[in-house]
């Protein structure tokens, strides 16, 4: 069963954040910082839940992303599911 329309808006209003990152994100051309800003997302999202064990993933994998190697994952992540895409 759908939500609500004013549930709706207060979802959107309490994730809006992640806007701002997804706008960054696309709007930085170094692989490095986009890393950066994955990861920064990726706290914050893990901070939104009242879990212990994803804050716990999102800080390790956040140390990943923020590394060449991380910041290369994600390239190569974008570029397969851009070909994948392109397949559909």
């Amino acid at each position: 069963m759908p939500l609500p329309t004013i549930e709706q808006v207060r979802t959107l209003a309490q994730w809006s954040p992640l806007l701002g990152f997804a706008r960054r994100w696309s709007a930085e051309p170094d692989a490095g910082r986009q890393g950066n800003i994955v990861a920064d997302a990726l706290e914050w999202a893990a901070s939104q839940t009242a879990g212990r064990i994803d804050d716990q993933l999102a800080k390790h994998i956040a140390a990943v992303l923020r590394t060449p190697e991380g910041a290369a994952l994600i390239r190569l992540l974008i570029d397969l599911a851009a070909q994948m895409e392109a397949r559909s």
